[in-house]
């Protein structure tokens, strides 16, 4: 079994309950459903995510069961035209045709020609058409000249309810839909409103970043630093021992008033240096903590709530 045909290539997890398509490909029930309603809501064919073939009619009546009447999915087929390629074709890569000895042979659109022929692969992103282009199979975009292609998936976002690909601006966390308006973040797929969470080292709040866990190693260091630092200023001090009756410190007789000053401009230098580090390592600590404890009990509450699913599923549909 192919790793296509142990996930649902419309949500990229494992398949949940499996509806095969007249292709022979097999998604979520659930998926396809979501999918085709938004395609038919958009006046546009069902095709099949992967190999791009028509979702007749029959096929639609049985995979929307009673959510969508089957006369609605007929006037909605015929506004929708003949199937022709579109802009977002070119996202969704063909079913595999054949694999010769060490060439593989894939179906990929190609937006030169406007075309699903037969693309040969010379290494893992790099295609080369019938008709002599070369795109990459990550974001289809023209290969170039140079041998090192610069790709560009990740300047676009996919919509986390029609699953389409959004460009996006580099300065902003929200992105709109193209097609179904849908406002989300493009980095934890959520909801965007104007109290989305934020990490303060990071866009989205809700999305895990390694650079919180450097910020809080690096507070911790920074932390450990400033404690050690203070009394090392007694191996430099320039005292000597208690000296006479009263018990009280004495300098050294080969220091100056001079040195003492120094030494004092560098206590209180060093005074106000550790203040500011204490300051802004615990101005980073503070917030990445309750950052990572969040993210902690948000992957628990997940997992929860999968696991009651899973057993709901068991107890539902028993084996």
């Amino acid at each position: 079994m192919t790793k296509q045909e142990q996930e649902c290539m419309i949500h990229l997890d494992k398949i949940v309950d499996p509806y095969t398509l007249s292709c022979a490909h097999t998604f979520c029930t659930k998926c396809i459903q979501d999918f085709c309603k938004i395609q038919l809501q958009n006046k546009n064919s069902p095709l099949c995510p992967l190999c791009m073939s028509r979702i007749e009619g029959p096929w639609l009546q049985n995979i929307l069961r009673q959510e969508v009447q089957p006369d609605d999915i007929e006037h909605r087929l015929d506004l929708a035209g003949p199937v022709r390629p579109t802009a977002d074709d070119y996202t969704k890569p063909h079913a595999p045709v054949k694999v010769p000895e060490e060439r593989k042979v894939y179906k990929y659109f190609c937006t030169n020609c406007l075309k699903g022929e037969g693309q040969i692969i010379d290494n893992p992103t790099k295609a080369v058409c019938t008709c002599g282009y070369e795109f990459c199979i990550d974001c289809f975009h023209e290969w170039g000249n140079s041998n090192r292609h610069i790709c560009r998936k990740e300047e676009k976002a996919q919509c986390p309810k029609c699953y389409t690909w959004n460009e996006f601006d580099k300065t902003k966390t929200g992105v709109t839909c193209i097609v179904c308006d849908k406002k989300f973040c493009r980095f934890c797929k959520a909801n965007y409103w104007s109290s989305h969470p934020r990490n303060p080292f990071f866009a989205c709040g809700t999305f895990y970043s390694k650079a919180t866990d450097c910020y809080i190693i690096l507070a911790i260091f920074v932390l450990i630093f400033d404690i050690l630092l203070w009394p090392s200023l007694v191996l430099i001090a320039p005292f000597r021992g208690s000296g006479g009756e009263d018990n009280t410190k004495k300098p050294c007789k080969c220091c100056s008033p001079t040195t003492f000053l120094i030494f004092s401009c560098l206590c209180v230098w060093l005074l106000v240096f550790i203040g500011l580090n204490i300051s802004f390592a615990l101005l980073f600590l503070y917030p990445c903590l309750a950052y990572r404890r969040y993210n902690l009990l948000s992957s628990r509450a997940e997992a929860r709530t999968q696991s009651r699913a899973q057993t709901r599923d068991t107890f539902t549909n028993p084996s």
